[in-house]
């Protein structure tokens, strides 16, 4: 880890990364890692901790204990290092007390010790997976999608109790005027900025400078990554008109919202060749109570929109 950070830095040397994010599980978290982290200048440890319930953790065939996951979450604290945990709800069977439960712990650990930053995700069910098998036979209840609503409201209560609010669907941070505590990776993503994927089944977006968009993935299979790394992996063109619906579908899922003057700078005319029918299709929205406009050219989601997000993306974007 400390010689892939340190190539990244001597690739960037034009310019310092904002930065360094890990992923790690509770089991991970030692005093030893921690400390190895912090040397290689680790400053964010998102942490997957999913829940705190002990019969969640073994549905969704965690290797940790709701107890190991609270001490974990300690142990980075007082590591001085950033902490960000994973939550998951509408997990097979979940019940509105398990939740509500986990939601406790998280605003106790945000008022006692200090915890900035929340990523909840609506567990998905993907198609050809044990979890889609499990529940087409029945082994398993997903919940439906009005009890993950329930689920979601209760996050948005409990969280904004203590002064976490969603900066994107499922992205929430403490809101501190004396710091930053959103993750900066992200952001990267949400306003169609270029990033580098390195590794088995990566992603990137890279950008020429005439405005051209490349995505590429990177090969899943592990011996041919090794022998041809970057070589090996699937390169598409995204169209300009593919491109800004991405833009505004992704836009419409974050607080910051949607920029219309952004998008205009950026595409030109084939933005203003649909800006009539997106404006129109805004203005519906804004009367359906989705979104809000901020300023007369920054439209975002409000509450209701961010848990229509992917349904109120779609329906500005269709047909443009």
């Amino acid at each position: 880890l400390s010689r892939v950070l340190e190539h990244a830095r001597k690739l960037a040397s034009f310019q310092p990364l904002d930065e360094v994010t890990i992923e790690a599980n509770p089991a991970d978290i030692t005093h030893e890692n921690i400390a190895v982290w912090k040397g290689a200048g680790v400053e964010r440890v998102s942490l997957g901790v999913q829940s705190f319930q002990d019969r969640v953790l073994r549905r969704l065939g965690r290797n940790h204990d709701g107890a190991g996951a609270e001490v974990a979450i300690a142990r980075l604290l007082d590591g001085n290092l950033r902490a960000s945990i994973d939550l998951i709800f509408g997990a097979p069977e979940q019940t509105e007390e398990e939740w509500a439960s986990d939601l406790e712990i998280f605003a106790r650990l945000v008022r006692e010790r200090g915890l900035s930053h929340l990523s909840a995700y609506n567990l998905t069910i993907e198609p050809s997976t044990p979890y889609a098998r499990m529940a087409s036979k029945g082994e398993i209840i997903i919940p439906g999608e009005d009890h993950c609503a329930r689920l979601y409201d209760m996050l948005y209560e409990v969280a904004g109790s203590v002064g976490v609010e969603p900066y994107e669907v499922s992205s929430w941070s403490l809101e501190d005027p004396r710091r930053n505590t959103r993750a900066v990776h992200n952001g990267l993503y949400w306003s169609g900025a270029e990033y580098l994927g390195v590794g088995v089944g990566a992603h990137s977006l890279e950008i020429s400078e005439d405005g051209r968009v490349w995505r590429s993935s990177n090969t899943r299979r592990l011996g041919e990554y090794l022998k041809r790394g970057r070589a090996a992996c699937e390169r598409e063109v995204l169209v300009a008109s593919d491109h800004l619906e991405e833009r505004i579908f992704v836009a419409l899922r974050t607080r910051a919202g949607l920029d219309l003057k952004e998008l205009e700078h950026q595409f030109g005319p084939l933005f203003l060749s649909v800006r009539e029918d997106l404006s129109r299709r805004l203005r519906d929205l804004e009367r359906r109570e989705m979104v809000t406009f901020l300023s007369p050219s920054v439209c975002a989601p409000t509450h209701a929109g961010l848990l229509l997000a992917d349904a109120i993306g779609a329906w500005a974007t269709g047909g443009l």
